[in-house]
């Protein structure tokens, strides 16, 4: 198994993001997949070697507030950070699949735990 924790995107949900000039949410989009990235690249040393076909996910939720977010939100704000732990590990996000989502209890400043099966790896 293989872990990687990120803190809460910066990325609106898409309710929010119909509100905002779009400037400013592909600027979020670009923070959040330079964090995906950057968290890899911190928390695994070295990177493991991938082979090819599907890769399981688990991501689990920590979100920063009590509101209830939809799994179609949670996937749409996590997309850009999701990205970049794609591109850290030298996969396309296409690949991680099946993905399965979990809503945890929230904790100040929210954070995301993503959980790839190793088996096969």
């Amino acid at each position: 198994m293989i872990e990687v924790v990120l803190p809460w995107p910066v990325s609106l949900s898409p309710n929010r993001a119909r509100t905002m000039p779009m400037a400013s949410r592909t600027g979020h989009e670009h923070d959040d997949r330079a964090i995906g990235r950057q968290a890899v690249l911190a928390q695994l040393s070295p990177l493991p070697t991938i082979p090819a076909g599907d890769i399981p996910l688990t991501i689990t939720a920590y979100p920063p507030y009590a509101r209830h977010l939809d799994a179609l939100s949670l996937h749409y704000i996590l997309k850009a950070q999701l990205d970049g732990v794609a591109d850290a590990l030298g996969v396309d996000d296409w690949r991680f699949w099946p993905v399965r989502l979990e809503r945890a209890n929230p904790v100040a400043g929210g954070q995301v735990r993503l959980r790839f099966s190793t088996d096969g790896l």
